[in-house]
């Protein structure tokens, strides 16, 4: 099965990217990895990923300031960006703060639950491209 999208996963320890990267490449996606802010902002613009995995904690900043400066990138809005986060709290901060986040992921979490929420992710983004 070849899903020819491209999902950029955003995470600052290396097993946990390495682990997700490989279970996506398994499940036939193109998989980017940044492991912070800044490096993902760049592989958003060049990478051109139909799906970013965004960790909500990252040593160069926060999630949500990185979800503001990518929602506004010239194709931020046909991203869709999932908040992923070990801590419930901060994802119930996300949603309570209305963060336009588009779905998320609360480690740990198993291989179905992450696979089911990037398939969503991409059917509602095509949803919106149409």
């Amino acid at each position: 099965m070849t899903h020819r999208q491209k999902v950029l996963i955003v995470e600052d320890d290396h097993s946990a990217r390495v682990e997700l990267g490989d279970v996506l490449r398994d499940a036939g996606y193109q998989v980017l990895e940044a492991p912070g802010g800044e490096a993902a902002l760049r592989l958003a613009v060049s990478g051109d990923p139909a799906v970013i995995l965004l960790d909500l904690i990252l040593p160069d900043g926060a999630g949500f300031d990185l979800l503001d400066r990518l929602r506004h990138l010239p194709s931020g809005e046909r991203i869709s960006i999932v908040a992923v986060s070990g801590f419930e709290e901060r994802i119930r901060d996300a949603k309570l703060a209305g963060a336009r986040f588009d779905a998320y992921l609360l480690k740990p979490f198993g291989i179905a639950q992450l696979l089911s929420t990037v398939a969503d992710a991409l059917t509602a983004r095509r949803a919106v491209e149409a």
